[in-house]
């Protein structure tokens, strides 16, 4: 139900508030994403709508239950496939109440999900996370204008939301994904004589870890026009050809 056009490399969504959207007339197919089908199943679980998500084969074998019993804790009702897999019958609710939920694996599409599922759940929703994951929902919602709050102590996170009004529609202008950018990094520091400049690269720091390993291991990486867009940081990445030296990278440094 949500109105999406595409222009000169630009989309125009056009949403209808909180608890607007209609069930599809057919089954969901999320192809290989997981992160859709997992995001999906959170927006479907605070609305008062019923929808099957399904995908391709590769999709079909990955683990559901992750969010399953998170999305069940809001009072709604979801039937899967044998041990938790695809298809997922979502059945909305419009009576969802916010949770408590202690993450038991570290996951940003499960928090994700949950947040999503919060929106137009009845009263707050907690998030406790034993260690950082990827923050761009929670940014994204900051940004918008949503009541969500976050708080950082000894590598955990407590996220608090709480549910209001729909809020007023911005632009967002989307960064460049540090991942995509990795492997061209990576092939200038390793060829003689290369000199390179990526522009508009998201610097999140959840997920420039492979950045630092590189610099720590003599890497010439320089971040250039340091800015925040749409509630995230962003920089021009300037990259040359560097003589790399081994290191230790700790477990840690992995999510």
């Amino acid at each position: 139900g949500v109105k999406i056009t595409k222009e000169s490399g630009k989309y125009f969504v056009e949403g209808n508030g909180l608890r607007s959207l209609v069930p599809p007339v057919q089954d969901v197919y999320c192809g290989n994403s997981g992160t859709l089908v997992r995001l999906i199943a959170g927006l479907i679980a605070g609305s008062a709508i019923e929808a099957c998500l399904t995908g391709d084969a590769s999709l079909q074998s990955r683990p559901m239950q992750r969010i399953i019993d998170p999305l069940g804790e809001f009072g709604i009702e979801i039937e899967s496939r044998d041990k938790g897999l695809l298809p997922l019958l979502v059945k909305g609710s419009s009576d969802a109440v916010g949770i408590d939920y202690k993450m038991k694996i570290a996951s940003a599409q499960v928090k994700s999900a949950i947040l999503l599922a919060a929106l137009n759940a009845n009263g707050k929703t907690i998030i406790h996370e034993k260690s950082l994951t990827r923050d761009h929902t929670e940014l994204m919602m900051q940004y918008l204008g949503y009541d969500i709050k976050l708080d950082n102590s000894n590598s955990a996170r407590k996220i608090t939301f709480t549910p209001g009004e729909s809020v007023q529609a911005k632009d967002i202008t989307v960064p460049s994904d540090p991942s995509s950018a990795a492997f061209f990094i990576v092939a200038a520091l390793l060829v003689p004589d290369s000199h390179l400049l990526i522009e508009n690269v998201g610097i999140n720091y959840t997920r420039i870890g492979l950045f630092e390993v590189l610099t720590e291991m003599g890497a010439k990486i320089k971040y250039l026009n340091e800015r925040e867009v749409s509630g995230e940081m962003v920089a021009d990445l300037e990259v040359q050809y560097s003589n790399l030296h081994a290191v230790e990278v700790k477990p840690e440094i992995a999510p």
